[in-house]
């Protein structure tokens, strides 16, 4: 009879333990998004020119072309283009503090489905002087590419950190 109560007890403990785990990875998994088409806020043509500053001899201009159902990164040589189910972005909700501005809460897109790939995000911040619609790349290290909807003459970055 003892011997019943102590595997009842650990039967008991170990299902309390499950349904713990389990609740907690629930949360967790349920902070990442997915949906079949990329945002209108992302969609268009992005540009941004890398220089010396950022580690490279010569300038050149990465060109992103953003649409419904497909992204061409010209610089990466890749190109992700599906429909319907097979057309899927992951998106989470993530804090983003950058140099001179409030702390952010917005979305990072990742639209590619392979490997470390950088996430997405749409925003308003001043270029040139002026408040302009632009795209962030997350970067590996360093500051954050800005992409503008125009051929940049200069390299426009800015540093600020990402919490998950």
């Amino acid at each position: 009879m003892k011997k019943h109560k102590i595997v009842l007890i650990g039967f008991t403990l170990l299902m309390g333990l499950l349904s713990i785990f389990n609740s907690y990875s629930n949360v967790n998994a349920s902070t990442t998004k997915y949906r079949s088409t990329t945002p209108v806020a992302l969609r268009g043509t992005w540009y941004h020119l890398y220089d010396k500053k950022e580690g490279y001899d010569k300038p050149f201009v990465e060109k992103i072309t953003i649409n419904k159902h497909s992204m061409v990164d010209v610089f990466q040589k890749s190109r992700l283009h599906s429909r319907g189910k097979h057309f899927v972005i992951s998106y989470e909700k993530m804090a983003l503090k950058l140099h001179g501005y409030k702390t952010k809460h917005i979305n990072f897109y990742s639209m590619w489905d392979q490997g470390d790939t950088p996430d997405y995000l749409s925003t308003y911040l001043r270029v040139n002087g002026k408040l302009s619609h632009v795209m962030l790349q997350t970067p590996q290290n360093g500051p954050f590419p800005i992409f503008t909807h125009f051929k940049p003459s200069k390299s426009y970055t800015i540093s600020g950190e990402y919490k998950y």
